[in-house]
């Protein structure tokens, strides 16, 4: 199976679109104060457990598709450990704790489900679905693990949540989309109840980039591209990880698809978690909303750039 990179440009750009109707859209008080807060609540706990249900039992039951998901999750492991030294490295000489932590973070964890989908659906077709909703399982269970570490280096009132780590709005539509597809319960649902599930699903994308506008709305404009830190961010989040990520996956022993998988992941914007975990503990919301605001603006002109890059240091690779 070959990727489709051609379909990179076109997704990206409706993403953009989107984006900008929603900065627009905040500042004309279309989308209120409470607007962003009401509307990622809803991906979290509607759209997103139906998107990653809906992918899984879309796709037929095979011994060889369970393979591939199983070894995504190695993956998902490799680019994770990848973004944390890198993130841990990059933000060494950040003197402020919380700027320091959240660059940190913002660095480690990505769209990957709202952004992703999209992309993997467009480069891989259905597949590259399948294997994103295996990802989102690692991206949760480190994200309440190392990524709760990380910010209670920045506020010690942070604590690790063992019943958090398994039970969480990413995690559990995951593991039960695994064990529906296991017992080939697709197979059997009404076609128009898998419809419904993907229609609820569709909505995280459109949603999810609204909100990241009217995140970058709040930012005044005049210090929306001058802050240094957000460049550092930007280069080693959208850049440099998917070409140290795809590269190492492929010296692993990783096939080609599933190094290029991995530099799609890699290559995706700041995750939405970093501005709704910065709000909930109150560590320097308006820092960690300008990152995300920036970073996915930023990467409208990058993930077509890395993962042109990343493909071409595959070809001298695997030729």
């Amino acid at each position: 199976m070959a990727a489709d990179l051609n379909a990179v440009g076109p997704v990206v750009a409706t993403m953009f679109f989107i984006i900008i109707t929603g900065y627009i859209a905040r500042k004309l008080n279309f989308i209120g104060e409470t607007s962003p807060k009401l509307m990622s609540d809803l991906i979290i706990r509607v759209g997103q457990p139906f998107m990653i249900i809906s992918a899984v039992l879309g796709m037929p039951y095979s011994d060889s598709n369970l393979r591939e998901g199983l070894l995504v999750l190695a993956v998902g492991l490799i680019v994770h450990a990848v973004g944390a030294l890198l993130g841990f490295l990059a933000t060494m000489r950040i003197k402020n704790a919380d700027a320091r932590r959240l660059t940190e973070f913002a660095i480690v964890f990505a769209n990957c489900g709202f952004m992703g989908f999209p992309l993997l659906r467009a480069i891989f077709g259905d597949v590259g679905v399948f294997w994103g909703s295996f990802y989102v399982i690692v991206f949760n269970l480190v994200c309440w693990t190392y990524g709760q570490f990380i910010l209670s280096r920045a506020d010690s009132s942070v604590k690790i949540k063992p019943l958090n780590i398994f039970i969480n709005f990413g995690t559990v539509p995951c593991v039960l989309g695994l064990l529906l597809y296991v017992l080939r319960v697709g197979d059997i649902l009404p076609a128009k109840a898998l419809e419904a599930m993907d229609y609820l699903g569709s909505i995280c994308t459109p949603l999810s980039m609204l909100v990241v506008g009217g995140l970058l709305a709040t930012v005044p404009l005049g210090r929306l591209f001058t802050e240094p830190k957000i460049y550092l961010l930007s280069a080693v989040k959208l850049l440099v990880l998917p070409l140290v990520s795809s590269v190492l996956l492929a010296l692993l022993g990783f096939s080609k698809e599933m190094a290029m998988f991995g530099a799609v992941m890699a290559s995706l914007p700041t995750a939405a978690n970093t501005a709704i975990l910065a709000e909930s503990y109150d560590i320097n919301p308006s820092y960690a909303a300008h990152t995300v605001g920036v970073a996915t603006l930023f990467s409208v002109g990058t993930i077509p750039v890395s993962l042109f890059l990343a493909g071409k240091l595959l070809d001298f690779i695997f030729a």
